[in-house]
């Protein structure tokens, strides 16, 4: 080969090479670019739905800013209204209700709240009892229920679900809110949501459900395009039986108790759960009332264990990384020694922690923005890039079709709810509200459901106030919640008392309990 060629060739290979390499540089830097577009995007859509938020925001001040001018340009509200036949001015009611509602203060902390607040600005006004803030908050509940202001349109969407306490009674809530009111970019709140029904029963059945439906939807002259609840027995076959009269109406699920239900099948079961759930139990109690306390895991629940279960999964992986590193302490030794347990655990742990980042990602998607048709694609979308083990891959492959199954009921740009926490959530405030009356029953508290969900304003309590009678709330009580364990607890004790004095007294009370 002559000297020209070899020289030929040799520019050509190093040619050839830098070509090569330019091309490799092209690719990454394309890739870099797709990912680039993909996060300017994502950002895209937050800085949209921020300034949703912040239009949202806006809105409610300006609503709020005409309720102050109202208040301080009305004369009769500066001094304080009386109401008819109350000896409490309004404003003294709202600040009560809004204490209670609002900002979660107890009965008695309402009492305590408002009298230290008067006292402090020098006002003299008189300070209400907490019994009668409690009457005012269950006549409000009571007016609410009995005056529910519904538009009759075809795009509503109504939530319900049961709640158990002590004993054998139950309590059927339905929520309802239109499509077009359903928030984008937040999850619900109890403001959004209005009460269209709450009984209480002991026993529940599909065709119970159904026909509370059937009754609701005459009285209220609307049909719901959605119905959506968990998977319990009783409310589903309702729902069901409901959708089979009504065609338009789609029946779907709540996805955080679907996560549950797998949860409950694929690790629950687990031998190496189970006994990581175990020894977090034993350590618990060797370190609590030791200086490592602050080392204890999470409580696990015993109703909603499956829905509490990644607490447990995420205090286990954090207490990996301390164990894996050297904390800066002095007890740092006798933390490596007290959590070496976890060494046995440590891979597990990763496997299950894994499944939880992928279902709070699909958790947070459908809270926020409900399902369309294209949720599944997208949430495939968003976990493509996810190295995944197969258990998180069955995970993610079984929740995503759920998606897709409730989607194609859908039609074109359509959303839908997806989620029923929001009345978890108000299940909850009862328990609240009632306190340790919770123990033993459904008290007369349980007007404060309505009370609570939905909006109010001035007129409404004052409405409240004026047509609601003592003795329609007891009434309503006493036709509609039995009587609570403690109640009974009292009147054993009093028949037990009766036991011991006279006759006459004796068939005095066994008249008074037949009366």
């Amino acid at each position: 080969m002559s000297h020209s060629k070899i020289i030929y060739k040799r520019d050509y290979d190093r040619l050839n090479t830098k070509f090569e390499n330019y091309q490799q540089r092209y690719k990454t830097w394309n890739s870099r670019a797709r990912n680039l577009l993909k996060q300017i995007t994502r950002k895209d859509e937050k800085i949209e739905n921020l300034n949703n938020r912040l239009a949202a925001a806006k809105k409610d001040l300006n609503e709020k800013d005409k309720v102050i001018t109202e208040l301080i340009n009305n004369s009769s509200a500066k001094q304080n209204t009386k109401i008819a036949k109350h000896h409490y001015g309004l404003l003294q009611v709202i600040l009560f209700i809004e204490l209670y509602i609002r900002c979660n203060v107890s009965l008695h902390g309402c009492e305590r709240s408002i009298g230290s607040s008067f006292t402090t600005l020098d006002i003299y006004w008189d300070v209400p009892n907490w019994k009668t803030g409690k009457t005012w908050i269950m006549k409000l509940g009571y007016y609410k229920l009995h005056n529910i202001k519904v538009d009759k349109h075809l795009d509503w969407v109504w939530m319900m679900d049961h709640s158990i306490q002590l004993g054998d009674e139950k309590c059927f809530l339905v929520l309802g809110i239109r499509k077009t009111s359903i928030p984008i970019g937040r999850a619900l709140c109890a403001k959004d949501m209005t009460v269209l029904h709450m009984s209480f029963m002991k026993k529940s059945t599909g065709e119970i459900i159904n026909q509370i439906l059937e009754n609701l939807s005459k009285i209220l002259e609307i049909i719901p395009r959605q119905i959506i609840s968990d998977e319990g027995g009783d409310v589903k076959k309702g729902a069901c039986l409901f959708a089979k009269e009504h065609t338009k109406t789609i029946v779907t699920y709540d996805l955080k108790h679907k996560i549950a239900n797998w949860y409950k099948r694929n690790i629950g079961t687990d031998e190496n759960w189970t006994s990581y759930v175990s020894d977090s139990a034993k350590f618990k109690k060797q370190i609590q009332q030791t200086s490592l306390s602050y080392l204890s895991p999470p409580t696990m629940k015993v109703k909603a264990r499956y829905m509490n279960l990644p607490e447990l999964t995420y205090w286990g992986s954090q207490s990996v990384n301390l164990l894996n590193n050297v904390y800066p302490n002095e007890d740092n030794e006798l933390i490596h020694s007290k959590l070496s347990w976890l060494s046995d655990y440590e891979e597990n742990l990763k496997k299950y922690t894994q499944i939880h980042d992928v279902a709070r990602i699909m958790e947070i998607e459908i809270r926020n923005y409900g399902i369309t048709k294209d949720s599944a694609k997208k949430l495939n979308k968003d976990l493509e890039h996810q190295v995944l083990t197969p258990l998180a891959h069955s995970f993610k492959t079984e929740i995503i079709e759920f998606i897709r199954q409730q989607g194609v009921k859908l039609r074109k740009e359509e959303r839908i709810l997806g989620s029923t926490e929001i009345i978890d959530s108000i299940f909850g405030h009862l328990k609240m509200f009632s306190g340790q009356h919770s123990k033993s029953g459904f008290t007369s508290m349980s007007l404060a459901i309505p009370a609570l969900v939905g909006d109010f304003n001035t007129k409404d309590i004052e409405k409240a106030l004026t047509t609601v009678k003592n003795s329609d709330v007891k009434v309503w009580c006493k036709n509609n919640i039995s009587r609570s364990i403690q109640g009974e607890k009292n009147r054993l004790n009093k028949w037990i008392k009766c036991l011991k004095e006279t006759p006459e007294a004796k068939n005095e009370y066994q008249e008074k309990v037949a009366a």
